[in-house]
């Protein structure tokens, strides 16, 4: 059976892959990470362990049986085109860095609600100006999409004492939260909220989710933190938002496109956080994502069902 490693990974995780993979596979992996070159790779191969795939690569594989995404988004994957062809699994890694990112989430809410870069900032220039920090205990927190990621910050929440507030596709009754909506209560948990996380998978659904009538419906007081993907949230919107100061501030650890344009007036907002989408690199997991893509491929080889699958009709 012939795998194609679909990203150019250093080669330490290149070779625990293989030590993980079962005896007869021909792994192959990219010289240059160009587009073209993983399509003429992939042509014969019957999966693909990859962040990619366009309609044309998977249109041109006439042998592909499994998609495996060594993470948790899948938003690189046509899975439209997957669908389409059918008989194609897609798989991810599941919750595995889903501690790593609600931690993550936690730093850019604890940074704006501490004014650390502020404060840093006046000390490194000399100036011993005080601005009194918020306290997170009693605040509320709104999470919307309370999956993996959503109820990790929604634990990490409980231990500082917040009220949780959460949206999720389908609701049910959940003891770890104080209100649970679907998606007809995102506005308000966005009014309600004092920090709002956005933890949703990027789909069709969810592209543009948070636009200017979501951000309008905070209090001027609140923070938003977007560890999700960048097109979940309408970028200029928030700009505005935020220079006119009908919110608080913003964390930010994704953006649309990435990486964005170093002349986004976005970027020089005093009142945002940000990072370049790292929430989720999380070294100690690099091992047992590989070791969940070469079972994978095992269980293609056994002809039996992969686990993690994403449902192709949600998109996650």
């Amino acid at each position: 059976m012939k795998v194609v490693l679909g990203f150019k990974a250093p080669e330490d995780e290149v070779e625990i892959l293989r030590r993980f993979l079962p005896k007869g596979i021909a792994l192959r992996t990219l010289a240059t990470g160009s587009e073209e070159e993983l399509i003429n790779l992939s042509m014969d191969a019957e999966a693909l362990i990859t962040h990619r795939a366009s309609r044309k690569l998977i249109e041109s594989s006439e042998r592909l049986r499994l998609i495996q995404v060594p993470a948790a988004g899948v938003d690189g994957i046509d899975i439209d085109a997957a669908r389409e062809k059918g008989n194609i699994y897609i798989a991810n890694v599941g919750g595995l860095l889903s501690r790593a990112v609600a931690e993550h989430a936690f730093s850019l809410i604890l940074a704006l609600a501490k004014k650390t870069i502020e404060l840093h900032g006046y000390l490194t220039s000399g100036n011993w100006k005080r601005i009194e920090p918020q306290v997170l205990y009693g605040k509320s927190l709104g999470i919307i999409g309370f999956g993996n990621i959503g109820r990790e910050v929604g634990r990490l929440g409980r231990a500082f004492q917040m009220r949780i507030l959460a949206v999720r596709r389908h609701p049910e009754v959940d003891y770890a939260t104080d209100f649970m909506g679907g998606p007809e209560d995102i506005g308000f948990v966005m009014s309600e909220s004092d920090f709002v996380v956005i933890s949703v998978p990027l789909t069709k659904e969810t592209r543009g989710l948070i636009g200017a009538k979501e951000l309008m419906a905070m209090k001027p007081s609140a923070f938003i933190i977007n560890v999700s993907r960048g097109p979940v949230m309408d970028q200029k919107a928030l700009y505005r938002a935020l220079k006119e100061g009908k919110i608080a501030g913003a964390g930010l650890d994704v953006f649309d496109p990435e990486p964005p344009d170093p002349r986004d007036p976005l970027l020089k907002l005093e009142n945002v956080v940000m990072s370049p989408h790292v929430a989720g690199a999380w070294k100690a997991t690099v091992a047992e994502r590989m070791r969940i893509s070469a079972e994978n491929v095992r269980r293609l080889m056994e002809g039996k069902k992969p686990i993690n699958l994403i449902n192709l009709e949600l998109g996650y």
